[in-house]
């Protein structure tokens, strides 16, 4: 995936993702993560925080992203 962009303020740049055949969900790898570590991952309340992402224009982040999960 050349670009992905998570929640409003965080952009990722050739990261992998795993195609599975029919209908499901495609996953991303280690790959996009890496790129974005440190990061948290917590389960109650579900949140992932990224430490190194950069904006749009390429600049990076001053502060960690969180992206919150939603029903």
């Amino acid at each position: 995936i050349s670009r992905l962009d998570i929640g409003e303020r965080c952009t990722l740049r050739d990261v992998e993702a795993a195609v599975f055949p029919g209908k499901t969900r495609q996953i991303l790898g280690l790959s996009a993560l890496r790129k974005a570590a440190p990061f948290t991952f917590s389960i109650d309340p579900p949140q992932l925080v990224l430490a190194n992402c950069v904006t749009d224009d390429g600049t990076d982040m001053a502060a960690p992203t969180r992206v919150a999960a939603s029903q």
